[in-house]
């Protein structure tokens, strides 16, 4: 089944939805059976898995929809791909996760009209966490070398880890025109990464903060090394004429952070003018709604959206200048750095959570 088949399929039809919902039983039946049996999934999600697969073969139509599910069999190299597996981390993904991204696929390729925003926004996300770990493997492998790859081998990688940055803001920006309040204090999200936020995500300035925090920590541990003269190139060998640039591009980036933070104080503050506040006022009951109401409410959430995509464009510019002032090995580093940081609090955020679910001791 070709991608333009499967995109001009029509979830109307009864008979598309019937074999979609059966597909989707099968998967929950292999995953129950494969973890009584001690079986795994694979840990990569890719569609060729499928090729060997008997209701593949049968020619199970709507099975072969489920392309982000691998066949539940003992962990054995795929024939399909070359991907060697991340070093940093060798957990098979999460059969929930492999839902969410299912969905995403589902809500965002097949042609369907169904309101599911809420759920395109968490599968949005979902399947740019699954991205993170992608790419921080990819990283981590080139710098597992020994400094041996060349500089003209690891730009591209950087080149295609800010790629993805773009691409995951460009369909945040297109989402956040239909309800960008929803970014702000995402749900898809922990409640320790939330508190973090700055207009949605992480303030631009923090590379730079971890880039100093970094490099003093790299310093300090190749020290002797250092005294013998030794380089590794990694960020504890940043010269003085970076600093003097990265430290010029900080008070840039800071100050344009202010100036985003002055207008997102403003929209903040509308809320007591017109016409939210006399809406408020002068309803016959609290929460009252009414045309007048929606269209205010449109207007400040396209508000929050054009704050929202020029807070990314300034994350992904700062991202940009920083990559340029750095040199490849240097920015590997860095931004392997940056993936374990937002991956580790999102990690930490879910473990911390389910901890606070837990009953107290007696």
């Amino acid at each position: 089944m070709s991608d333009n088949q499967v995109s001009s399929l029509d979830l109307r039809q009864p008979l598309v939805k019937l074999e979609l919902l059966v597909a989707f039983l099968i998967s929950i039946i292999l995953h129950v059976t494969s973890a009584r049996h001690g079986l795994e999934t694979s840990a990569w999600l890719r569609p060729a898995h499928f090729e060997d697969h008997p209701f593949h073969k049968r020619g199970f139509g709507a099975f072969r929809l489920f392309s982000v599910f691998s066949p539940c069999r003992r962990q054995r190299p795929s024939p399909f791909h070359k991907i060697p597996a991340p070093v940093h981390d060798s957990s098979p993904i999460s059969f929930r996760d492999k839902i969410l991204v299912w969905l995403l696929w589902m809500t965002q390729t097949l042609n369907t009209s169904t309101p599911l925003l809420a759920l395109k926004l968490m599968c949005c996300f979902q399947n740019w966490i699954l991205q993170q770990h992608q790419d921080l493997g990819e990283l981590v492998n080139a710098l597992s070398l020994n400094c041996k790859v060349p500089d003209d081998e690891l730009k591209p990688l950087v080149e295609k880890s800010i790629k993805h940055f773009e691409e995951y803001h460009g369909r945040r920006a297109l989402m956040a025109q239909h309800y960008a309040p929803s970014f702000f204090y995402p749900t898809w999200c922990t409640s320790f990464e939330t508190a973090f936020f700055w207009i949605g995500g992480c303030r631009p300035s923090l590379a730079f903060r971890l880039v100093y925090s970094v490099c003093g920590t790299e310093l300090s541990g190749q020290l002797s090394e250092i005294l013998r003269g030794e380089r590794k190139g990694n960020l504890a060998d940043i010269s003085a004429h970076q600093m003097e640039m990265i430290n010029t591009l900080h008070c840039k980036t800071v100050r344009e952070e202010d100036m985003m933070s002055t207008r997102m104080a403003s929209l903040q503050e509308e809320i007591a003018d017109e016409p939210l506040a006399m809406l408020a006022t002068s309803a016959g009951r609290v929460g009252e709604w009414s045309k007048e109401l929606v269209r205010a409410m449109d207007a400040h959430s396209l508000s929050l959206a054009s704050i929202l995509a020029d807070a990314d464009k300034l994350r992904i510019s700062t991202l940009k200048e920083l990559m340029a002032i750095l040199t490849p090995f240097q920015g590997v580093d860095l931004l392997i750095s940056i993936k374990k940081l937002h991956l580790s609090m999102h990690e930490w955020g879910k473990t911390k959570e389910l901890q606070l679910r837990k009953p107290a001791a007696p």
